[in-house]
């Protein structure tokens, strides 16, 4: 089945819906106003018929109150039995008040009712019911073959007048049938293509995030890469040049400008180092294969408490081995990333961090009592004075599988939370 082909599928689906419960309206409204009706016409009350026709009236209304009560049965029974139980109410109209009676009002409205309920297959099957029981009660009523049983006589004119009303009626009735004919076929092409084209919008999207979610995992990768070759190769060499300047310092007597150049060259290996390891940590956080991922978000929040003076309180379930190890490190990156956005434009005086386990996930909340900001004006931000911090917040979140709530006003702080779903969830 193609694409297109299951997208119209869905329209009909929902179309049908809607017509099940337009049908089940109908039949409701009916019920409930042709009880009294019924009622009255059993007792003769108020509406004095013949027997004959009360026993027709009553076994339509009794096929209605049927119909209501078939919910396990599709709708176009329902709907089909409503139409049979109204086109017998009109013809017995006909036979008993003539062509000057309702029948013929109920049966030009007849045909837009099964459009409506049943289609425009239907709709124009009625149509031509309609027609024909026109035709047939003309000419009967006309020369006097249902005098009989009518109660209003006003059959005496010539038939050849009221076949010309019955084509006044019906060149009314078929263009209100055209017109909504078109109008369901435009109602349903507009929904398939609205439908399309909301399907394409959220096949873009997933493609843009699985190919953001591929860059993420990519620039992980080569960020691990780029981390174990600074420490272990350029971190190893920075230290073996500090271990040979030092012990040439200690073996040996030295002038004062080569001592001096030998202690130069230690500090300054030692600075390099330093900036290694720190480019090797922000490259790939070896911490969490060191320590395991509670003890090292410990680490990077009071190395972080540490740095800004912020306050700082800090929560944390023993999660470990709970998530996948790719989740770890968004979850680590993201908890990095808001707290860059805390201390860098926040001005913030307390943050709360809270790690907790739940049912199945790990959700973090970062709160803080800083100046917050308005979501709505950063979303409708040209993308270049977008934040790239909280779009990497999102994208990680959305590739690790898992969700993110981000509340925030002007002057009321930062609430931010993120739920990742535990390994076998």
């Amino acid at each position: 089945m193609t694409h297109t082909a299951s997208i119209r599928d869905e329209v009909e689906a929902v179309g049908w819906q809607w017509r099940a419960n337009a049908t089940h309206v109908v039949l409701v409204v009916l019920a409930a106003f042709g009880l009294p009706l019924a009622l009255c016409c059993l007792a003769g009350k108020f509406i004095v018929l013949p027997w004959p026709a009360r026993g027709t009236s009553l076994l339509a209304y009794g096929a209605l109150v049927f119909a209501f009560f078939l919910h396990r049965q599709h709708y176009r029974w329902r709907a089909v039995i409503l139409l049979v139980s109204l086109y017998v109410l009109a013809i017995m109209q006909l036979a008993m008040n003539g062509l000057v009676g309702h029948g013929r009002i109920a049966a030009l409205v007849l045909p837009l009712l099964g459009l409506i309920l049943l289609g425009s297959k239907e709709g124009w099957i009625a149509a031509a019911l309609t027609t024909l029981l026109l035709v047939v009660s003309t000419f009967l009523a006309g020369n006097g073959t249902l005098i009989r049983w009518q109660l209003i006589h006003e059959n005496s004119l010539d038939p050849g007048y009221w076949f010309f009303q019955d084509l006044m009626l019906l060149g009314a009735l078929v263009p209100l049938m055209l017109l909504f004919t078109r109008f369901l076929a435009l109602q349903t092409q507009s929904m398939v293509i609205e439908r399309q084209s909301r399907q394409e919008l959220e096949d873009e999207s997933a493609a843009r995030r699985r190919l953001e979610a591929e860059l993420v995992r990519v620039g992980d990768e080569e960020r691990r890469r780029l981390g174990a070759e600074l420490h272990d190769g350029l971190g190893q060499d920075l230290l073996v040049i500090i271990n040979q300047a030092q012990f040439g310092l200690l073996k040996v007597e030295h002038p004062p400008a080569v001592s001096a150049r030998l202690q130069n060259i230690v500090e300054t290996a030692k600075q390099a180092l330093e900036q290694t390891r720190r480019m090797a940590h922000n490259a790939y956080p070896g911490l969490l294969d060191e320590l395991g991922f509670a003890k090292a978000v410990r680490a990077m929040l009071q190395k972080v408490a540490q740095a800004s003076g912020v306050s700082m309180v800090i929560h944390l379930a023993d999660v470990d081995g709970l998530l996948p190890p790719e989740s770890e490190l968004h979850l680590f990156r993201i908890m990095q990333e808001a707290l860059n956005n805390v201390l860098k434009h926040a001005c913030a005086s307390e943050v709360r961090v809270m790690l907790t386990r739940e049912a199945a996930s790990i959700r973090l909340v970062i709160e803080d009592n800083g100046r917050g900001f308005d979501p709505d004006q950063i979303k409708s931000a040209p993308p270049g004075r977008r934040g790239l911090g909280l779009h990497q917040i999102v994208v990680r979140a959305h590739t690790g599988g898992g969700r993110i709530t981000l509340q925030s006003r002007p002057g009321q702080g930062t609430h931010l939370m993120v739920e990742m779903p535990a390994q076998g969830a």
